[in-house]
């Protein structure tokens, strides 16, 4: 028997009685590194149930230092190496442990230098530079000190370990929290943190969840919904469920328990991360193979907190993302979104369409209900829009009251898109009949500049909007032409004010059961020095816009009161004259002022004027504007509300308003003769305005049969071409001379 092999004879122990073989932990893995195959028979047996820290040992054979490199590359986790000085030759073992340091760069695994054969003791340099936890002869190595080193090598491969996986799972939250810092998604976050949760632990295929908390306050308590917005591995099938919807009935229970302790909670085969930010507050849920040792519980607890800030990050650029891309009355991407996703799907698809649609009258709505209960109209239509159209049609508010439509030209159907509208909407149990406008253009598929089929689209609305019954129209080059005549109308406004071109002509009003001249209505009308006749409806809406019809009106009523003087001097001033009012003129500061300057200086008692103002400038700020009609009566202006019917007058502001007379809107008057429902709201009208003691005149009549209705109903005057069309000052006398003369002839 050899010197190595004799002094193994001192290792060679029976099995403790005491050992507990049941124990599963996991063990420590013992390289044991040496050329004498006796040597590893003997070690192997010694400590084959022997349990260090709580845990067994495992066995692994090297017989050369070749071989013990390839073991070391191919096994992870050993813990403790016994290595042999002397094997191929005399210092192969210290080359080995150089070679496991510098080259390998292995620094966890620790090292136990062995030899049978005195005088081959290692050299201090190695001992000191190469980590070298022990050095004994192996004759000294009985049992109980072999379990001595053991126990200390593993002690101290313990302590490497964790400092070693400290570092490398810091390396991993930086990592990570770098990465998610920079995800910009709910969905995508929640899979990156359970992806590098799992890497800490070094689970390679994790199943996992990640729960949120959203809280609101409604109906007088605390509601909170819980819902999936990450899902990995079996959980998958779970992702955007709510929690009640999870199937796995302790995971579940796990989960909310993590939120209801706001603590993170680990278990033999799970582990419940728990997050928080700003009050907001989560729980990443993840399976593990076992229980989670000090160290990953303690790199866990640092990521929560990197987990939460970037939560946060998550939440607010949503937040930010949804003020600058959605509406948020409605809930429905404004106008920044719209115009990215014309661009978008434009350059994506043919055959797309723009529509904007246009709610009527909406701002006479909102002032007759109140901007609150405005609000609850915009989203009442918001809602329908999306509930009742299309899903793959795009829809956004790009405006006040204007939405944005896009989508598939065969699905931009006009009447299907303005089919939400045949119904009421109903705010706080009150139905409102709301009407709208649609413009549609279609989107060039090789050049989708967003802006420009917008325009398109709003320009179509606009010609629809002034267009007598028509509620939508398709953009055409014609519309385009139309609008660079808008901007010469705008254009040539002021210097037409400066040349005089603006002239009045009269339209009379005539009292139906007298038949005799009650009034006249003055008309401006432009007609330019070359001849050329610009018509109301083309330069007065641009007037309006603009704010020249300030200017023009002032002009009209000072040309009224020089005519108004005249007739007064001629002994025909029998009746009064209508001068409509404008929007814009009605807001002006200077309205009353510079009418009473007017009458001043052309010396006229304003008892020869009537006052027209359309019903929805009077529903603008109701309570300013009944005081402003008190100071126009007072100065002794009569008051006539025009187009009575077309707007959302609340009758009991109607009750309040100090006028003396309704216009019933040619719309109705037109149509009486073959419409049950401009008979029905022309009688109402005309009933109502009786009762209240109100005067009506009906405007547009034309035919015999319109007469006759509107005589029956007992309106009191009308006006319209059956009468006579608006002529000036010249051809009206000469009508007034022949009406009177037509009326002397019957009267006689």
């Amino acid at each position: 028997m050899s010197a190595k092999t004799a002094s193994m004879d001192d290792l060679l122990v029976f099995k403790s009685e005491n050992e507990n073989p049941s124990d599963q932990g996991l063990p420590w893995k013992i390289l044991v590194v040496d050329d004498d195959e006796q040597v590893h028979k003997v070690t192997s047996l010694a400590l084959s149930d022997i349990r260090i820290l709580d845990r067994p040992l495992h066995f692994i054979h090297a017989y050369s230092a070749a071989e013990a490199r390839s073991m070391l590359e191919q096994e992870s986790d050993i813990a403790v190496i016994l290595l042999d000085v002397v094997m191929e030759y005399d210092n192969s073992g210290l080359e080995l442990a150089k070679t496991i340091r510098t080259e390998m760069q292995l620094d966890a695994p620790r090292i136990i230098l062995r030899t049978g054969q005195p005088g081959y003791a290692p050299e201090l340099e190695v001992i000191q530079n190469y980590d070298i936890n022990d050095y004994r002869m192996k004759s000294e190595l009985t049992r109980t000190r072999l379990i001595t080193a053991l126990t200390t090598a593993v002690r101290s491969y313990q302590q490497v370990h964790k400092i070693k996986r400290g570092e490398v799972g810091m390396r991993t939250i930086i990592e990570a929290t770098n990465h998610i810092f920079n995800t910009r998604d709910h969905e995508y976050y929640s899979a990156d943190i359970i992806k590098y949760t799992a890497k800490l632990l070094n689970i390679n295929s994790p199943h996992g969840l990640v729960v949120i908390e959203m809280r609101s306050l409604g109906n007088g308590g605390n509601y909170r919904h819980m819902y999936v917005s990450g899902a990995t591995g079996k959980y998958s099938q779970s992702l955007n469920a709510s929690i009640n919807d999870i199937p796995q009935a302790a995971v579940k229970e796990e989960i909310e328990h993590c939120i209801d302790q706001q603590s993170t909670l680990f278990s033999p085969n799970s582990v419940a991360v728990f997050f928080e930010n700003d009050g907001k507050r989560g729980c990443l849920f993840l399976d593990t193979s076992g229980p989670i040792d000090q160290v990953a519980r303690s790199l866990i607890e640092v990521f929560a907190v990197s987990i939460g800030v970037g939560f946060n990050n998550i939440n607010l650029i949503t937040q930010l993302n949804q003020y600058a891309y959605f509406d948020q009355l409605s809930r429905l991407p404004n106008r920044t979104q719209f115009l990215l996703e014309v661009n978008r799907l434009g350059s994506e698809h043919s055959n797309y369409m723009l529509g904007v649609l246009d709610i009527d009258n909406f701002s006479a709505v909102n002032n007759a209900l109140g901007h609150k209960n405005g609000d609850l109209l915009i989203q009442a239509i918001a809602d329908r829009l999306a509930n009742s159209l299309p899903g793959d049609l795009l829809i956004a508010r790009i405006g006040g009251d204007t939405f944005g439509l896009l989508g598939p030209a065969d699905m931009m159907n006009p009447d299907d898109l303005l089919r939400p509208f045949d119904r009421p909407f109903v705010i706080k149990n009150t139905p409102f009949p709301i009407g709208a406008t649609l413009g549609l253009a279609p989107v060039e598929p090789m050049h989708a500049q967003s802006f420009s089929v917008l325009k398109n689209a709003d320009m179509a609305m606009k010609m629809a909007k002034h267009t007598t019954g028509i509620s939508f129209m398709y953009y055409s080059e014609d519309m385009a032409r139309a609008a660079e005549q808008r901007l010469e109308i705008t254009k040539d406004l002021h210097p037409a004010l400066a040349r005089n071109e603006f002239e009045v002509y009269y339209q009379p009003q005539v009292d139906l059961t007298t038949n005799k001249l009650t009034g006249v209505e003055s008309l401006v009308r432009w007609i330019k020095s070359d001849g050329t006749i610009i018509r109301p409806d083309h330069f007065i809406p641009v007037a309006e816009s603009t704010g020249v019809i300030i200017d023009i009106g002032k002009q009209v009523f000072r040309k009224s009161c020089r005519q108004a003087r005249e007739w007064r001097e001629k002994g025909m001033l029998n009746f009064k004259i209508a001068i409509n009012v404008s929007v814009r003129q009605f807001s002006d500061p200077d309205f009353v002022p510079s009418l009473k300057q007017i009458l001043r200086e052309e010396e006229v008692e304003s008892s020869y004027f009537e006052l027209e103002i359309t019903e929805s400038t009077l529903m603008n700020e109701v309570e300013s504007t009944i005081k402003l009609l008190e100071e126009l009566n007072d100065v002794g202006f009569a008051i006539s509300i025009d187009d009575f019917g077309t707007g959302y007058s609340s009758l009991n502001y109607l009750l309040r308003l100090p006028i003396q007379r309704l216009k019933v809107d040619r719309s109705f008057v037109m149509n009486v003769e073959h419409d049950e429902k401009a008979r029905t709201i022309s009688g109402l009208i005309v009933s109502m305005a009786n009762n209240l003691g109100i005067m009506t005149i009906a405007e547009g009549i034309e035919t015999e049969g319109q007469l006759e209705f509107i005589r029956n109903l007992g309106c009191k005057d009308a006006q319209g071409f059956y009468y006579s069309k608006p002529v000036n000052c010249t051809e009206f006398e000469k009508w007034y001379k022949e009406f009177k003369k037509q009326g002397e002839k019957h009267e006689g």
